[in-house]
């Protein structure tokens, strides 16, 4: 009865991860409505916004959501300061390790795993004779399905759209 249960309990926690591996995460992009974000759908997100001019990152979980703004001062106490300086004097010994660096073959392999959902920009140089001679350069790159065009008015705007897995990144990640 006991091995059963642990049985269960053990595919069931299995189950769990291995659906992790197959979640969407979103990377979103979007300069007209002011979104910046990364989602796991159902799981988590990341945004970044603006909040009373000021710059603020908001992580949001199922039962939690946290505001962060960055570039406000920290409240240190005397203590957390002096033990702060404290830590500055301390020197670490170097171990002769070199970090590794993830190879160039592998970050465009692992670029290549993403899925791009949708991607439109819209751009002014502020140089008529440039936007003129990118016109038609743009519009030959409009037919891979890029929106890409000029707009004449001083404005930019940007949105993208893609998507990828753990799964996907693991395996680019692995394999080259």
């Amino acid at each position: 009865m006991v091995t059963d249960m642990l049985l269960i309990f053990l595919s069931v926690v299995l189950l769990l991860i291995a659906g992790l591996l197959f979640v969407p995460i979103i990377l979103r992009i979007d300069t007209v409505n002011e979104v910046y974000c990364v989602m796991v759908r159902g799981i988590m997100s990341f945004r970044i916004t603006q909040e009373n001019e000021e710059l603020l990152f908001e992580l949001s979980l199922p039962f939690y959501r946290k505001k962060i703004f960055p570039l406000r001062p920290g409240k240190k106490t005397s203590e957390e300061a002096e033990k702060a300086d404290a830590k500055e004097h301390v020197k670490k010994k170097s171990t002769g390790k070199k970090k590794s660096r993830m190879s160039l073959s592998k970050v465009i392999a692992m670029l290549r795993t993403f899925h791009i959902r949708d991607f439109m920009c819209t751009m002014d140089t502020g140089d008529y004779v440039r936007n003129a001679w990118l016109v038609p350069v743009l519009q030959a790159a409009d037919q891979y399905r890029n929106r890409l065009t000029i707009n004449f008015q001083g404005e930019f705007a940007m949105r993208f759209i893609a998507s990828n897995n753990l799964w996907r990144l693991g395996r680019a990640y692995l394999t080259s």
